[in-house]
């Protein structure tokens, strides 16, 4: 409970000079919307909630949606992004499915769009795990997975510093796809999240590529048992 407590009091004081900050400059005026993101009217239903940050993480999610429109063709996709250049490749990659922004993880603008949304599943890729929107969801029951879950060496040995923040949020996981040891390690670091962590080196799974994003991707697509069903 306190290290929520101490991320929504962090949350609430950056937002207004970033919301300043972002007004006076115009070529990031676009990302105001963040703080309140429009749910595109095309969505027919309760959507799988997929969040891919910027360029990288956008052009390995494309085996990802594919394979999930392939698998689940009567559930709507909604993919999100953060930046304006993963917006801008969003919209340029994802066909037919609707793209808008990620909320800013403040719990009232992650709260009212997962109202407004409703979401079946949300999918987070790579490094995307914002603490308000894994525990927003979990809170109203939305089961919450990591794909392509990539934490570098360095990143790692900052969470070891500070793992009390960070444990309950990977405990509220749902499912963790990792590219690596030290996602796996971290993910699984509670007792019930270790069952539900895989990763190309997990036994009994085959080898992917280690440095492009489209082999990891392309291997997450095709292995689904480990993810919570859409319902």
């Amino acid at each position: 409970m306190l290290p929520q407590l101490a991320y929504d009091v962090l949350t609430t004081l950056a937002a207004a000079p970033g919301a300043a900050y972002l007004a006076v400059r115009p070529e990031y005026r676009p990302l105001l919307r963040r703080f309140a993101p429009p749910v595109p009217a095309r969505l027919d239903g309760a959507p799988i909630w997929v969040q891919a940050c910027s360029m990288g993480e956008v052009n390995a999610a494309r085996p990802i949606l594919e394979a999930m429109a392939a698998r689940w063709p009567d559930i709507p996709i909604l993919l999100t992004t953060s930046t304006l250049a993963g917006r801008r490749q969003a919209e340029k990659t994802a066909g037919t499915i609707p793209v808008t922004w990620f909320p800013f993880d403040h719990r009232v603008c992650v709260g009212r769009f997962l109202e407004r949304l409703g979401p079946r599943l949300l999918v987070l890729l790579e490094t995307e795990v914002w603490p308000n929107a894994v525990w927003g969801a979990r809170r109203r029951s939305v089961p919450v997975a990591v794909l392509n879950g990539r934490i570098s060496d360095k990143h790692f040995r900052r969470y070891r510093r500070m793992k009390r923040f960070w444990r309950p949020v990977f405990g509220a996981l749902s499912a963790v796809g990792a590219q690596n040891g030290s996602t796996r390690t971290a993910c699984g670091s509670s007792e019930r999240m270790r069952p539900r962590c895989m990763s190309p080196a997990t036994p009994n799974s085959r080898a992917c590529g280690r440095s492009s994003h489209g082999p990891k991707s392309r291997f997450f697509a095709g292995r689904w048992a480990f993810l919570p069903t859409p319902r």
